[in-house]
């Protein structure tokens, strides 16, 4: 029963979208072997490629945030060099479909197959609407990581200043300081000082990096101060 309720979905915060889903895990600090997971579902429609994106972070006093970065996968429902007609499921023979791992599914046994294989609410839904009376599940699908540069701010380098560069690090600051604000909002946070105390510490680091990006992005005439002057005052910001 032990190894069960380790297992049971236990999150203590979640956001879901049709695009976008967050889950929240809370921890004591003296707990020192922990772990969680999370298990989603992708619906890709016969012929298209999608792109998913995950972000793992951890919070905590003292350190703050600890990002793993944004990683990218690519999800494609296809078969290369086969056209678009000819993978399209409902234009192939049986053998076809059963070749390339397309699962056939009659409408009379769609619900304990939905079951079995976890299929989506929305795509369930969608098929019981159509009228249709088969339903195709690919197996063998093609699914690789995608890289992508530039997730991090670069690095600013006070004697050779740019706008672009100083923009980006603002902009990563904000997006930094949102998340840990984002976490430490939830139920019972305020419940440990030092919650409380980031929570603040960051609450207020947005308002004063979102007033510094509006004078960023105003002309130089606009400007009460030259880029090395908005440079120093983000460097205050950023050290407080």
């Amino acid at each position: 029963m032990g190894l069960v309720g380790a297992m049971r979905s236990t999150n203590d915060g979640e956001t879901s979208r049709d695009d976008y889903l967050y889950r929240e895990w809370m921890w004591s600090p003296d707990e020192s072997d922990v772990g969680q997971f999370l298990w989603f579902v992708v619906d890709v429609e016969p012929n298209e490629t999608v792109q998913i994106s995950t972000e793992y972070y951890i919070l905590g006093p003292g350190y703050e945030l600890l990002e793993a970065g944004i990683s990218y996968r690519n999800l494609e429902a296809g078969t290369a060099g086969r056209s678009s007609v000819t993978m399209n499921p409902e234009m192939m023979s049986k053998e076809e479909r059963d070749a390339y791992g397309i699962e056939t599914i009659g409408r009379e046994e769609f619900a304990s197959k939905a079951k079995e294989l976890n299929i989506s609410e929305r795509s369930q839904k969608e098929f019981l609407a159509s009228g249709k009376e088969e339903f195709y599940y690919a197996h063998n699908f093609v699914e690789y990581e995608v890289v992508k540069s530039g997730n991090e701010a670069p690095e600013l380098d006070g004697n050779n200043l740019t706008e672009e560069a100083l923009s980006k690090n603002i902009a990563y600051q904000i997006c930094r300081s949102d998340k840990i604000v984002r976490a430490l909002s939830g139920e019972g946070m305020d419940e440990n000082p030092e919650n409380l105390a980031m929570r603040e510490k960051h609450e207020n680091r947005i308002n004063e990096l979102k007033a510094l990006q509006m004078e960023l992005e105003g002309t130089k005439l606009t400007r009460s101060r030259s880029i090395e002057g908005v440079y120093v005052e983000y460097s205050r910001i950023i050290g407080g």
